[in-house]
């Protein structure tokens, strides 16, 4: 008898063990994705600003050295100016 309830008792610390292995590993998945899905939203907003800026750009570069219709000059003006307010910089 006494050994049936050793051979029961190895078992629950060799359970335990085997559960705090998939937490731990639970955990580390969770980890990676939450580092992983951080990493792809700051990657798209860099892009996203690398664009913003790209056609902050084109519109200065076609503000400065081309002739524009009134509404051309407004229309590209405007532009600018949201461009501005999504973060793009005077270069």
């Amino acid at each position: 008898m006494p050994r049936r309830h050793t051979q029961a008792h190895e078992n629950a610390i060799k359970n335990r063990i085997h559960y705090w292995e998939r937490v731990k590993h639970m955990m580390e998945m969770h980890e990676n994705k939450e580092k992983s899905i951080h990493f792809r939203k700051k990657l798209l907003q860099d892009q996203s600003m690398a664009n913003y800026q790209n056609e902050y750009e084109q519109i200065r570069g076609a503000l400065a050295h081309s002739v524009l219709t009134h509404g051309t000059k407004a229309t590209l003006l405007r532009r600018e100016n949201e461009l501005r307010g999504l973060g793009a910089k005077i270069a």
